[in-house]
């Protein structure tokens, strides 16, 4: 039989004991595996072939035209339902634009997010450095670990006034009584995302949703049509439900993971 083009196809109608053998390259798709049923003695089987490499990659190209908007800074226009979460470049991942900076691999550093000083609280962020940026960060996202410290928050920063060394946030989504919100405010940590303000270092992007444009800041300062840049379109590279007795074996996943549901 000739090849099919998709994942998606093959799985198709597959009956007990089925192998299905998927061919090296790299396939886009999300793939259902819905009721699919081997048994204890023939399972159905979805393998790479021998010595081939199979990626499920949960990327799409971003198209562009790009455009050259500030020294080092390109933007493209994007689809108004667009929503980037991860931006790449080849396979390497960028980093939403933030403020303090940090490199991919510096993302868990604690020295690399900002510091809160004497005065802070539960609904109030004080930090020497934040006044030094200039920068109004209010509307920005505050990822903060404060207060008990064993989990991290996302809030919406309510005010800030450039130049000033605290801002308010939202709390109205906080889980919880506040017994466990901890005595003490200072030396607690945060960074900030979701300004364009932030994108000022090689390897950020930032995207404008209401304003539909991807801004990037290119790590080599090269056109980004050059640079293979691809945003996260699927969580899932394969979801089975209702599934028993299958094996999945070779296959690679990039920027996308499995979900088993009721297997």
């Amino acid at each position: 039989k000739a090849p099919l083009r998709t994942l998606a196809k093959a799985v198709e109608n597959v009956q007990p004991g089925d192998t299905i053998t998927v061919r090296g390259g790299v396939y886009r798709e999300a793939v259902l595996l819905e009721g699919v049923k081997g048994t204890e003695g023939k399972p159905v089987r979805l393998q790479a072939a021998k010595g081939e490499s199979v990626v499920l990659d949960g990327t799409e190209p971003v198209a562009g035209p790009w455009e050259q908007w500030q020294k080092g800074i390109w933007r493209t226009r994007l689809k108004a339902d667009s929503q980037i979460q991860q931006l790449f470049a080849g396979k390497r991942m960028l980093n939403e634009a933030r403020w303090p900076n940090a490199s991919f691999s510096q993302l868990w550093d604690v020295k690399r997010w900002a510091k809160s000083t004497k005065g802070s609280r539960k609904d109030l962020m004080i930090c020497t450095e934040l006044a030094k940026t200039n920068v109004d960060w209010t509307g920005a996202v505050a990822v903060l670990n404060v207060g008990h410290q064993y989990k991290t928050w996302t809030r919406t920063v309510l005010a800030h006034k450039p130049g000033s060394d605290r801002f308010t946030y939202d709390l109205a989504e906080r889980l919880g009584d506040g017994r466990d919100d901890g005595r003490s405010w200072a030396d607690d940590r945060f960074f900030l995302v979701g300004k364009l303000d932030a994108l000022d270092a090689p390897g950020e992007w930032f995207h404008d949703v209401a304003g539909g444009w991807l801004y990037l800041y290119p790590e080599t300062g090269a056109d980004p049509a050059k640079l293979d840049i691809r945003r996260k379109a699927r969580v899932y590279g394969i979801q089975a439900r209702n599934c028993a007795f299958l094996q999945v074996s070779g296959l690679d996943f990039f920027a996308c993971t499995v979900n088993l549901n009721g297997c």
